[in-house]
């Protein structure tokens, strides 16, 4: 498509810290859940809304473009 795009609330390094926190935490968790699930579920609901924001973002550049060619 030719649209770059590094727009995203929930970028790389943003999901590697959260992977690493609960990794690191995980021997000093002491509550209902390990501190992995908790943060794999972070990790999923997190990386959903970014891949849902970057397609409505890549909607609105190609959109533009589009109504350019007319």
């Amino acid at each position: 498509m030719g649209v770059e795009l590094r727009e995203g609330l929930f970028s790389r390094a943003p999901r590697v810290l959260v992977l690493s926190a609960g990794l690191i935490l995980e021997p000093y968790w002491d509550v209902w859940e390990s501190s992995v699930h908790i943060m794999l579920w972070v990790l999923a609901i997190m990386s959903t809304f970014t891949a849902a924001q970057r397609l409505v973002l890549v909607w609105m550049k190609t959109r533009g473009e589009a109504r350019n060619e007319k």
